[in-house]
Parts: C-alpha cells; sequence; structure tokens
C-alpha cells in the first residue's frame, strides 16, 4: 500500500493561508463522500445481487428465532440448554420484529442485514476517529464487511453480527470520550453491555476499556487523577455491572445454567498447552488472509523490505510451514484430523473451519456431510493451496505489524505506571496520541478475546475469531503509513491509496467481494432446495421427524417432538436432535454419495458457485429404517 507523505494533516486539515483552508475543508469534504458514498454504493449492490432468501434458517438460526418467538409469543426469554450466547438483546430484538412483522426466517434476517449495515458506518466512523484518512477508513470497512466471514454471516440471524456491531460502537464512543465525558463513557458502557447480552464474549473488551479511561487520565496531568480514573471507570463499568452480571446471576437462578456456561471451567482445564500452540497457529494464519491486500499493496511500493528483518522472515515462516506441514501429515494418519474433518477436507486449507467452510460461506450441515461421511460440493485444491501459501505470506508481515503495535501499547501501560520510567514519544500530538489510544484499546480487546477463545475449547471457530479482523487490518493499515519504522514518525502524515499501491488492495477487495456475493448465493440457494424438498415431503403427508434433512431441518422439528413429550427444554447430552433415528427420507448433495437400497426420488437445482459445476440438491428414499 502506499504511503504518501503530503502537507495534508491526519484530519485533511493543510496549514497555510485562510483561502488555503477553506479549500482544503472542500476538498476533505468532497473526498470523505466520495470515499464513503463508494463504500455504501458497493455494500448495497453486494446486498441486492444476493437478496433475502426464503422462509428456512440458517446455522443456528432456528435455535435462536424460537427463543425470539418464545419471547414475543409469552414475554418469557428461555434459552435452549446447549445455547452459547447470551442471547438477551438479540432475542429482544428478533422478538420485537416478530410482533411488528410476523414470524419470518426473512424477517430475522433483514434484521441482521440491518445490523451489519449500522456496522459498515460504524468501522468507517471509527478507523476516521484514529486518524486513518477518507480511503483508509473506507478499506478498513470494505475488507472487513464484504469478506465472506461479515457478509455470509450478515444473512444468517446468529448473534456474530450484532454484537460485532454493538462492540466497534462502544469502541468508538470510548475514542470519541476524550477527557472523560461522563454521557459517552456511559454510551460507550451500555454498548459494550448490550453486546454481551447478545454474546458474552464482549466483556472481554472491558479491561482495555477500563487502560484507555486511566490513560486518557493520567495524561490529563492534573493532581488527583487515579480518583478522575476511578469515577470515570466506575461510569463505564456501571452497566456491565448491572446488565450482564446481574443477567447472567438471575437467569442462573430462576432457569438453571445453560450447558455451555455449566462447561466453561471444564473446557478451560481441559485445554492443553498443545491446544493452545495450534489454536494460535490457526489465529496467525487468518489474520495473515486478512491483512494479505495490504502487504501486498505495500510490496508493490517496496516498503514490506523496511519492516521485517530477514531473520525474523525466515523464522515465522518456517513456523507457519511447519504447522501446514503438521497438519497435513496428521491428516493421513487420521482420516478425520483434530478438528472432525475428513482427509479430503482438511489438506485444503489446514487452518480453515466453520464459517468458509471448504471456501464456501456456510458450514455444510447436512449429517452425512458435517461428519465427514459424504463428500461436499466443491474440491478447489489449486485456490485452497493459493490461499494458504498468501495466509502465510500475510502472516510473516502481520508478525511485524503486531510487533509494532504491542511495543507501542505497552510502552503506554508502562508510562501510565511510571512517566518518569520511560518518556512516550509523540505524547501530546494529537494524530499520534489518537493513533496510540487506539491501539491500546483495539489491541487489548482483541488479545483478551483470542485469549478466551484459544483456552476455552478444543477448536477455533473462524467466527469465533473474526470480531478480531477490524483489529488486524487497523494495525496493518497503521502499520503502512510508518513504513518501516518501529516507532512514531514525528510530524503528521497523510495516508492515502496512491500509485502501484493502490492496485493489489482495491483488486483484492473486488474479487472478494465478488465471491462474498457469489457463495452467499450459493449458500442461500441449497438451502432454499433443501427446505422445499422437505416441505414437498411434507406436504405428502410424511413428519418432519422422520426426514434427515441436516441440522436446521433435524433440530426444530425434533426439538418440538422432545418438548412435547419431556416438558422441559433441557437435554440429558448436547444436540440430541441432530441424529434422533435413523431416518428413511435423507436429503444430500447431487450427486448422492454411495447409499446401497437408496433411490433418489426428486432433485432440485440451485446457483452454484462455480460456473463449472451444477449444483443441485436431491432426496433420497432408503426404504423403512431397521
Amino acid at each position: 500500500m502506499g504511503v504518501a507523505r503530503s502537507a495534508t494533516g491526519g484530519d485533511g486539515d493543510v496549514p497555510g493561508a485562510t483561502g488555503g483552508h477553506a479549500g482544503a475543508a472542500v476538498g476533505a469534504r468532497g473526498a470523505e463522500l466520495a470515499w464513503l458514498g463508494g463504500l455504501l454504493g458497493v455494500w448495497a449492490l453486494a446486498l441486492a445481487l444476493v437478496g433475502l432468501g426464503g422462509d428456512f434458517p440458517l446455522n443456528d438460526d432456528w435455535a435462536y428465532a424460537w427463543t425470539a418467538e418464545h419471547l414475543a409469543r409469552t414475554g418469557e426469554l428461555r434459552l435452549l440448554d446447549w445455547g452459547a450466547p447470551a442471547l438477551v438483546s438479540h432475542a429482544a430484538w428478533g422478538a420485537l420484529l416478530i410482533r411488528w412483522l410476523g414470524m419470518s426466517h426473512v424477517v430475522l434476517r433483514a434484521g441482521t442485514l440491518a445490523w451489519a449495515t449500522v456496522g459498515v458506518l460504524v468501522l468507517y466512523a471509527l478507523g476516521r476517529r484514529s486518524s486513518l484518512s477518507p480511503a483508509a477508513a473506507a478499506l478498513l470497512s470494505g475488507l472487513t464487511w464484504l469478506s465472506p466471514w461479515c457478509f455470509g454471516l450478515s444473512f444468517t440471524y446468529m448473534t456474530d453480527i450484532p454484537w460485532l456491531t454493538l462492540l466497534l460502537a462502544a469502541q468508538l464512543a470510548l475514542l470519541s470520550a476524550g477527557r472523560g465525558q461522563p454521557l459517552r463513557l456511559l454510551l460507550a458502557g451500555t454498548l459494550v453491555t448490550i453486546a454481551a447480552l447478545s454474546r458474552q464474549f464482549a466483556v472481554m473488551a472491558a479491561p482495555a476499556m477500563v487502560a484507555l479511561v486511566a490513560l486518557d487520565a493520567r495524561r490529563a496531568g492534573e493532581a488527583g487523577w487515579r480518583r478522575r480514573a476511578a469515577a470515570r471507570v466506575a461510569v463505564l463499568v456501571a452497566p456491565l455491572l448491572v446488565g450482564f452480571v446481574g443477567f447472567q446471576g438471575w437467569y442462573a437462578g430462576t432457569h438453571g445454567a445453560t450447558l455451555a456456561n455449566r462447561s466453561t471451567l471444564w473446557r478451560i482445564l481441559g485445554t492443553t498447552p498443545l491446544d493452545w500452540a495450534m489454536h494460535l497457529f490457526c489465529v496467525w494464519f487468518y489474520v495473515g488472509l486478512w491483512v494479505a491486500p495490504i502487504a501486498l499493496g505495500c510490496a508493490a511500493t517496496g516498503r514490506l523490505r523496511g519492516l521485517v528483518s530477514r531473520r525474523f522472515a525466515t523464522i515465522a515462516g518456517a513456523l507457519l510451514c511447519g504447522f501446514v506441514a503438521l497438519e497435513l501429515v496428521e491428516t493421513l494418519i487420521d482420516a478425520h484430523g483434530r478438528l472432525g474433518l475428513d482427509r479430503a477436507r482438511q489438506p485444503l486449507m489446514p487452518y480453515l473451519s466453520n464459517t468458509v467452510f471448504l471456501l464456501g460461506v456456510g458450514p455444510l450441515t447436512l449429517i452425512d456431510v458435517y461428519q465427514g461421511r459424504a463428500p461436499f460440493p466443491h474440491r478447489p485444491w489449486a485456490v485452497g493451496v493459493a490461499l494458504t501459501a498468501i495466509s502465510a505470506w500475510g502472516a510473516v508481515y502481520a508478525a511485524a505489524w503486531l510487533r509494532q503495535a504491542a511495543w507501542r501499547a505497552l510502552a503506554q501501560l508502562d508510562w501510565l505506571r511510571s512517566p518518569a520510567a520511560r518518556p512516550f514519544p509523540a505524547l501530546d500530538e494529537p494524530d499520534h496520541r489518537e493513533r496510540d489510544r487506539a491501539r491500546l484499546l483495539l489491541l487489548g480487546a482483541a488479545a483478551l478475546h483470542l485469549a478466551w477463545v484459544c483456552g476455552t475449547g478444543p477448536f477455533v471457530f473462524d467466527r469465533y475469531v473474526m470480531v478480531t479482523m477490524p483489529a488486524a487490518l487497523w494495525f496493518a493499515l497503521d502499520g503502512a503509513r510508518d513504513g518501516h519504522r518501529l516507532a512514531a514518525i514525528a510530524g503528521r502524515t497523510g495516508w492515502s491509496l496512491t500509485g502501484r499501491g493502490a492496485g493489489p488492495p482495491l483488486a483484492w477487495l473486488a474479487a472478494m467481494t465478488a465471491f462474498s456475493v457469489l457463495g452467499t448465493r450459493e449458500y442461500l440457494g441449497w438451502n432454499a432446495a433443501r427446505d422445499r424438498l422437505v416441505r414437498d415431503l411434507e406436504a405428502r403427508g410424511v413428519p418432519g421427524e422422520d426426514i434427515d434433512g441436516g441440522f436446521e431441518i433435524n433440530g426444530p422439528r425434533r426439538f418440538e417432538a422432545w418438548i412435547k413429550d419431556k416438558h422441559t427444554l433441557f437435554a440429558p447430552g448436547p444436540n440430541p436432535w441432530w441424529v434422533a433415528r435413523p431416518s428413511r427420507y435423507r436429503v444430500a448433495f447431487s450427486p448422492p454419495p454411495p447409499a446401497p437400497g437408496c433411490a433418489v426420488i426428486a432433485r432440485h437445482a440451485y446457483p452454484s458457485l462455480w460456473p463449472w459445476e451444477e449444483g443441485a440438491m436431491v432426496l433420497l428414499d432408503c426404504g423403512a429404517p431397521p
């Protein structure tokens, strides 16, 4: 990415005559409107090309929709036993939409798309607040929200998009609080509380937010800063203590702790050092893939050479390649691999799991495919190998940018502890001060979130890591501004997309957007075809409980049967409704896997991601189950 020095300040002001100020202001407003308008135009076009799909759930949608519909109908908040999210604000939003517009997965999907659209604007504003230029802020928001992760999940009723938008809004409010305006601090605390009541991972951002409030109070340099800092922190965390902690206590006391909450300590104790290492490598690969377009832009202008030494690049590259080799060897030894993937999937992209599964934009939740007993629709080995190589290359430079960011964030904390111990560079320059505040907040929140994700489970879902994508991209863009130096640049520098540096990131964004649109269309398409096959069969009088249509089909139908039979939401084990018993009728991708005694009785096509492949779902009649 080209880094252009100019007379323009971080906010677009140009020192000089009064007429120069007026002209610069007009030019700055024009650039702002052009980049923001272009970002929103591409976003709107992408949404229009995909559409809203049909009235069917995706992934966990049915479970969360059940809670929202129950809340809308009865006024009672109930969570499914195995549900992981806090879900309060998410269910409340869904219940409100259901009361206004009626129960429909299309309505709930549109509600998530509304959150995503707000997120596009919030992340752009966050970039501008942290001294990125309009071009860089638009690239930050575009690379995040038009990625397959965010874009695909925007078409679900999952919690990921709303809580990410709320968390970004909380960070924006806190960065805007300056010297601790109480109303903005209260707004930041309220927003992070609402985010935590959607998905509880948001609480991991609280320590970083507290650290920034303390740093702002200390930077003011007035006597009694500790007392003022404590008062501001109290305003910030009061909503979190009252809202989130209060809810957890009330729900556990009234309805009992969910399975996810009951097993948290067990999952933490069960995570081994090897698990930690494997999880961190997975995260490292994802960050490398996300920042690759920015690294490519910097490479086009020759600015990467000074970012990292040859020795550092050799060591980091060897570690990443070693991880890939171990994953491939392990796959050859064990057909299911560490993450439960079969040998055909694992070599494709060794670190990939869940949302962008197999270069699609959603998990393939047909039971046979999900459990590795049947083939999946795409096997683009060349693309998978290329993306793995690009991710490893980008990860080397991501490590350099993060090392720079960590150094400056730790320097701020050290200065907070003892200002005389280490003079902090450019502390009082507005542009650098805002960048340093953003570094501390974004790095702290991302690091704590990743520590929780890596330490509480046997695997790392990419959608759990997705919340750190804006931070990773921000560090890459900020690092590109500073070029090869690991300390702050004295003076103020404008950052813009210029010359050769503009091509790679913009081309990447265009290709990624096209993939997100095509992949999401396919994801909605094959789910619509599956839903139609099942509904046609039910219209012939076949009970839904006798059809194996995958997680989204089996879940709601067999769950309702469970409630009627047991009169409780709680189950003896996790996910008992997925494959409760063998079924006569089964939904599969076409061509179906070899299944003795099964015959194709119906077929529906859908738009395939790859034009040279035909996409279709089939319904199998396998006779009476044993």
